[in-house]
This record gives C-alpha cells, sequence and structure tokens, in this order.
C-alpha cells in the first residue's frame, strides 16, 4: 500500500482516515506499520480531525503553493485540539499569520 505524503498536516490525517474507513486495513496499528510512521504519531495526525469544521476548512484551503502551508505540521496544529472552537479559530488565524499573508504564488 502507497502512502502519499501531503505537507499539510489536516490533508495527511484526512488520508489516513479514508484509508482506515475504507476497510483496506484493520487498524491503526497495521496502517502505522504499513505507512513506516509509529502508532502514536498516526493517532497524533487523527486527533487533528476534532479540529473545529472551521478550522478544518480553512487548512483545507490553503493551498500547496502557499508558503503559510510550512506551519501546517502535526505538531503545530495539535495544541489547538483540546481548546474552544473560539480559541482554535484565534490561534489557527495567529499561526498563519506568523508566515505572513503571502500566498507564495509564483514558486512552482
Amino acid at each position: 500500500m502507497k502512502f502519499e505524503q501531503q505537507a499539510n498536516a489536516v490533508k495527511q490525517a484526512m488520508q489516513y482516515k479514508a484509508v482506515l474507513a475504507s476497510g483496506a486495513v484493520d487498524s491503526q496499528t497495521e496502517l502505522a506499520r504499513l505507512s513506516g510512521i509509529p502508532r502514536t504519531t498516526l493517532s497524533a495526525y487523527l486527533r487533528l480531525l476534532r479540529l473545529d469544521g472551521s478550522v478544518r476548512a480553512a487548512a483545507l484551503g490553503v493551498e500547496d503553493d502557499d508558503a503559510r502551508l510550512g506551519v501546517l505540521t502535526e505538531a503545530r496544529l495539535r495544541p489547538l485540539v483540546g481548546l474552544e472552537a473560539c480559541e482554535q479559530r484565534r490561534q489557527f488565524r495567529a499561526l498563519l499569520a506568523s508566515v505572513g499573508a503571502g500566498t507564495g504564488r509564483g514558486s512552482r
């Protein structure tokens, strides 16, 4: 089974969830083994799907050539998961703003 690595952690989490939901693997442990990552890392990615819907949508809306994509890592998004939705949105906006509003267009 081949997995495409996504630069966007939320997209990566959605890919892992889709594989689990498809029945192609029996467990997170099997998926972790097949994808070559620790099970705890896989679990951390899947927890990102608990982010507020608007935060997930905003993360998914960041284009692959956007410089802000570099901050959409599992490690940087993880602390937002346990927060109230309004605080998640505030911190997510601050995270993106820390890189700037540049779209990275023309960087291809």
